[in-house]
């Protein structure tokens, strides 16, 4: 694909900027035109994908309007730098969301199947780890659950109870350690 070289002289530039601040929609798409291709060209060279490079072709373009409406681009006569300083940092973005998610490998049907447990006394010990927590403070067992169980985190949990965080977690450590210490000396008997 080849851009054409569309930069448009300092004033004239200065002046598509001023418009696109006083909110003239048609400066908007000007300004649209004249970056699209160079910004997608752009991204593409370094994503290598034409989907993320649309997308962040239009998260670009959105970004720079934003700007432009609140004034943030100081210097109107070099908004190319601008513009691709922004499509830089969307596509360091990108690269970090996309080493973030967790690979998604399909399992190979010949795979083995974990086997189930059949240790007799994990039942038992089920059993009496249940019957620990309903003995256990409201609140507590509550806290137990939203952090062991369901993944919320202290402040999380805080919130929801009406508790600061460092009280959520001296609960969550007291009441452990004293279903623990239950568990062990029923295990003894």
């Amino acid at each position: 694909m080849v851009v054409q070289d569309t930069a448009l002289p300092e004033p004239r530039m200065a002046a598509l900027v001023q418009r696109v601040q006083n909110g003239d929609s048609v400066a908007e798409d000007d300004l649209a035109r004249l970056f699209d291709k160079r910004i997608f060209v752009t991204v593409f060279a370094r994503t290598h994908d034409r989907e993320a490079a649309r997308d962040l072709t239009q998260e670009v373009l959105i970004a720079l309007l934003k700007a432009l409406r609140n004034g943030d681009v100081r210097e109107p006569e070099h908004l190319a730098a601008f513009v691709y300083g922004i499509a830089r940092n969307l596509v360091n973005n990108y690269f970090r969301r996309c080493t973030q998610q967790p690979r998604t490998d399909p399992l190979d049907d010949d795979l083995p199947v974990a086997a189930r447990n059949d240790d007799p006394d994990a039942f038992d010990r089920m059993k009496m780890v249940q019957g620990m927590l309903e003995r256990t403070d409201r609140i507590d067992r509550k806290i137990l659950l939203m952090m062991l169980v369901q993944g919320y985190k202290a402040g999380e949990v805080a919130s929801q109870l009406n508790l600061t965080s460092d009280v959520v977690r001296q609960r969550k450590s007291r009441a452990l350690k004293k279903i623990v210490d239950r568990v062990k000396k029923m295990s003894r008997k």
